[in-house]
């Protein structure tokens, strides 16, 4: 696939996600997650097998796997716990943070230190036009402060698990990355699931069936391996920069969906977003060169 298309499908199913994540977990958060992990491991698996891909089994393989299913458990964990505190658009403004955060881990450890000026530049009017979205709709109470902290916290474990797992590069394939993380996590859950008097076997609603599937299928199966194949294919921080753009999305979805108002700050931020993203690739552009473009497989 085109890294351009796969870069757009991420876009695309970030965006929906965190608006059916809330629908899936009416009943119990971990359960949605784990069905959600435990239905994309195995449309992954099915995809493995159609489309022949390699199984590695070395230990850098494992340990590519164990990283991957260690910090999904964490990320996806910590911040299904706080969207039953939070709204789903704050999911996406929190994650909007994971730039500042991948650029300092990936200069730390991945040696790409080509963010110069106007690179911070594009990332700071981005970042701004998030808090610009939203700083009308703000309104913090202790539960919502929780569940901001522990957003905070997955932001920062997706962030980490993005510059690990680029450093390691543990397996060929996107796709066997992707399903042996959630063959890892899977059990986590269950395991954190039952000590936590979880109910495996809750009374689901249309909506919450219908958003565990699109979730398992094309959020985790298909959705984790493209990211996984973006991130292979390009530097961390730009991976990061698609979640400068999924904000202004899942508005624009909320408002669609479910009648939620959008004010004049939001078009404003869009312009910002834009703006900064355009000032980021240009700088990129001129640094790594028009012969150096990133790899496609």
């Amino acid at each position: 696939m085109p890294m351009r298309s796969a870069y757009l499908c991420v876009i695309l199913i970030w965006s929906t996600t965190p608006l059916a994540s809330q629908w899936s977990m009416q009943s119990d958060f971990l359960f949605a997650l784990t069905a959600r992990l435990s239905i994309g491991a195995v449309v992954a698996m099915v995809m493995i097998v159609l489309m022949r891909r390699e199984v590695e089994w070395h230990r850098k393989a494992l340990a590519g796997y164990t990283i991957a299913g260690g910090t999904l458990c964490l990320a996806m964990g910590a911040m299904y716990w706080a969207m039953q505190y939070i709204p789903s658009g704050w999911v996406s403004v929190l994650f909007g943070l994971s730039p500042i955060i991948t650029a300092v881990l990936a200069w730390m450890f991945l040696d790409e230190g080509r963010v110069n000026l106007q690179s911070q530049a594009g990332i700071l009017f981005g970042f701004l036009a998030l808090f610009l979205i939203f700083s009308s709709s703000l309104n913090f109470t202790p539960e919502s402060s929780a569940g901001v902290a522990v957003a905070v916290f997955s932001t920062f474990t997706h962030a980490a698990s993005a510059v690990w797992l680029k450093r390691l590069q543990p397996v060929k394939s996107a796709l066997v990355l992707s399903t042996g993380g959630m063959l890892v996590a899977v059990p986590i859950l269950i395991i954190v699931g039952s000590f936590l008097g979880t109910d495996w076997t809750p009374s689901l609603s249309l909506r919450e069936v219908s958003a565990i599937i699109y979730l398992g299928v094309i959020a985790s199966a298909i959705g984790f391996s493209l990211y996984y194949f973006v991130l292979r294919n390009v530097s961390a921080t730009r991976v990061s920069l698609i979640t400068q753009i999924t904000p202004v999305v899942c508005l624009i979805l909320g408002s669609w969906l479910n009648n939620e108002p959008l004010v004049a700050n939001v078009w404003i931020g869009t312009a910002l977003i834009s703006f900064g993203l355009l000032m980021f690739e240009l700088s990129q552009r001129r640094l790594v060169g028009p012969n150096k473009a990133a790899p496609r497989t």
